[in-house]
């Protein structure tokens, strides 16, 4: 999508299209797709037979559809509310083979739509079915594992696969994430607005009044997001803008409130994702897979449309971001931020929820506008106080 966004800004009339394909579910219940990190999941081109049968023998396989709290978002084409992953497998890569009918217990399927009917109604059991997968299977592998034992070269090569997957393919569930030095305790965090060319006393004391809520025992984080901003072409997305309208809404805090400001942790979202760009990436990347496009063009603020890949990778990064600020953190956090972020806050939540983790108390800003003049009337930089603006600037507008 990213590529195509792209080729209509540059103009190209030939754009990348995308083949997308059916992918197959994990064996075990609730993997709606194959994971690397868990051997079980998956029957794999080197496989014993032995390790065929046990993976199929101990294989999710329900014959009705049940509520299955998934760990992340498949790729399946089709609507399928069994999720049967023996299935899957028979329908995918047995029954994609030109002619292939499916034989137990004396009985034949030549479609998988008569096969599928007759597991779901009881005539086919779960033990023929899994018993002449694993047949299947096998017979499809025994001339790949002849090539790896008779074939010298293939041996050596597949020696060395099976060592490294014995030594990093171990399962784990554990939830990547960004991990922030920050303290284990209640946490309030604070989210600054997204950069402009404009730095406004209205901006200053907006993220003061948020900061100014949080309690005596709570950790005061305020996130900086840069790189989003520059993502979003804040600011005109150029590095040094981007950087300095932080440094003067900081600056203008720190002015007006140097005892608040003592006690506030101020977090680069760019800096911080520099301490762990592995495991920040891998999250946003998960966050985007678990997200529906309906879903990111929901958490735009009211009145904002979707028009670009940007906008979609911003949001992803918050669900990053937020993941950061509340794992690891057995304490309660709270967020808060202006109410222009409400739907994001609330995709936040959403995406924390489905990752098992605590869901944080949302807060808004409710800061009355400093506007000098009605919306929409004359320039901003004449309606608006600036950090940058002058004694005979201020005179002006206030005039």
């Amino acid at each position: 999508m990213l590529a195509r966004d792209y080729c209509d800004a540059a103009g190209r009339k030939l754009k990348p299209v995308i083949l997308s394909h059916h992918m197959l579910y994990g064996l075990k219940k609730g993997q709606a797709k194959m994971s690397k990190s868990d051997p079980d999941s998956a029957i794999f081109m080197e496989d014993a037979a032995e390790d065929v049968a046990r993976k199929i023998q101990n294989a999710f396989c329900p014959s009705e559809s049940e509520e299955i709290e998934s760990s992340a978002e498949g790729m399946s084409l089709i609507e399928d509310e069994l999720k049967n992953p023996c299935l899957d497998y028979i329908r995918y890569v047995l029954f994609s083979r030109e002619g292939f009918s499916f034989k137990t217990s004396g009985k034949v399927f030549d479609t998988f739509e008569d096969l599928k009917q007759a597991f779901v109604s009881g005539e086919l059991s779960e033990a023929e079915l899994k018993e002449s997968l694993t047949s299947e299977v096998n017979a499809l592998l025994e001339p790949v594992r002849k090539h790896f034992e008779e074939d010298a070269v293939a041996k050596e090569l597949l020696s060395k696969v099976t060592e490294w997957r014995r030594e990093t393919l171990t399962p784990t569930s554990s939830l990547v994430h960004l991990r922030l030095d920050l303290e284990a305790r209640p946490r309030f965090v604070v989210f600054a607005p997204l950069p402009s060319e404009l730095v406004r006393l209205a901006d200053v004391f907006e993220v003061l009044n948020q900061l100014r809520n949080a309690k005596e025992d709570q950790q005061i984080v305020l996130w900086l997001k840069d790189w989003s901003g520059r993502c979003l072409g804040c600011a005109g997305g150029s590095v040094d803008c981007v950087q300095s309208y932080y440094e003067l809404l900081l600056n203008g805090l720190r002015t007006i409130d140097p005892d608040l400001m003592s006690r506030v942790e101020v977090c680069w979202q760019g800096k911080a994702i520099l301490t762990g760009p592995s495991d920040y990436w891998t999250s946003v990347i998960n966050a985007g897979r678990q997200c529906s496009l309906e879903a990111i063009r929901g958490s735009l603020a009211e009145g904002e449309s979707l028009d670009g890949a940007s906008q979609v990778i911003a949001a992803i990064m918050h669900l990053a971001d937020a993941l950061a600020l509340v794992g690891g953190n057995e304490s309660q956090t709270t967020f808060s931020s202006s109410s222009d972020a409400k739907n994001l806050q609330e995709l936040a939540v959403q995406h924390l929820t489905r990752s098992g983790l605590q869901v944080p108390e949302l807060r808004y800003s409710e800061m009355p506008s400093l506007r000098l003049k009605a919306a929409n009337e004359g320039l901003e930089a004449d309606n608006q106080i600036l950090l940058t603006d002058k004694d005979m600037d201020v005179n002006r507008k206030v005039k």
